[in-house]
């Protein structure tokens, strides 16, 4: 895991730590609009000076720091996957017994969505694509196309670089998705990029699948592969589970070091991958 400080230095005159060693618990969540991806963290064993650093007065929204979260996660030290990166929106000290412990939640995209700009007005056509990429460094977020060559036609959009973004999707007819550090440009209906990720029972599901009006839904060991929006491939019994489904909804819960814990799971909600309604549709 590492904490960036937008701003300031720990006493040691850095401004980024990485903290691999203690006791830690996460949760995160990846979700479309209106609620986006976000993360609830817990550090034990912290020092002083960086848990003081981090903590942040959230009833007072002037007071909120830029400060910026990376998580990573897997088996192998040497070759961890990113899980999560965004702002920290919360954060506060507090004792357990006689250890300090860090909580902090975190956002993707956050000042990107709440940091508004004044309104632009486009008179001509421009590639979609420029128009999403230009909003994209506006909001400090790197840029992906997955294959959209549409046009944007003349309008005015408004609000924050993200919600002008949105708005030039809707007009323009494509899907536009963040994941961490990525604002993602996507045809409508479409699906990120790669394989479709298989689960079954050797690779790691832990329960039966259960279908509901959200979708089907299911947990399997921790697995990096998984991503928002991405396909995978479920292998069950369960009649009607069996297919490839898109991934609506995605929950990692892990715990490192937590000697009354060791949760390492993913819990994930998937859809028709043709379908782009109320549950497939991510903004």
């Amino acid at each position: 895991m590492q904490l960036t400080l937008k701003s300031g230095t720990f006493k040691d005159g850095s401004n980024s730590t990485i903290i691999t060693n203690l006791a830690m618990s996460v949760n995160v969540e990846k979700l479309g609009p209106p609620d986006f991806a976000k993360a609830s963290v817990e550090i034990y064993g912290l020092d002083l000076d960086r848990v003081e650093r981090f903590t942040s007065l959230a009833f007072n929204p002037f007071k909120v720091q830029r400060d910026f979260i990376n998580i990573f996660a897997g088996d192998d030290p040497a070759n961890l996957s990113q899980i999560f990166a965004g702002s920290i929106t919360e954060s506060s000290g507090a004792l357990n017994g006689p250890e300090m412990v860090l909580k902090l939640s975190a956002e993707v995209g956050f000042w990107g969505r709440v940091d508004a700009k004044g309104p632009m007005s486009l008179t001509d056509s421009m590639p979609l694509a420029d128009f999403v990429s230009s909003q994209a460094q506006l909001a400090e977020l790197n840029f992906i196309n997955e294959g959209v060559n549409t046009q944007l036609m003349n309008g005015t959009f408004s609000g924050s670089p993200i919600e002008k973004a949105r708005q030039a999707c809707d007009q323009a007819g494509a899907d536009l998705i963040i994941d961490d550090n990525d604002l993602i440009l996507m045809p409508r209906n479409g699906n990120r990029k790669g394989n479709a990720v298989l689960i079954n029972a050797q690779s790691g599901l832990l329960d039966s699948p259960s279908i509901g009006n959200d979708g089907i839904s299911f947990r399997c060991v921790y697995n990096p592969a998984l991503r928002f929006a991405g396909l995978f491939k479920l292998e069950s019994l369960i009649p009607k589970a069996s297919g490839t489904w898109r991934v609506v909804k995605l929950n990692h819960k892990l715990q490192a070091n937590m000697p009354s814990d060791a949760s390492w799971e993913s819990e994930v909600t998937g859809y028709y991958p043709h379908l782009s309604g109320e549950i497939g549709k991510f903004i």
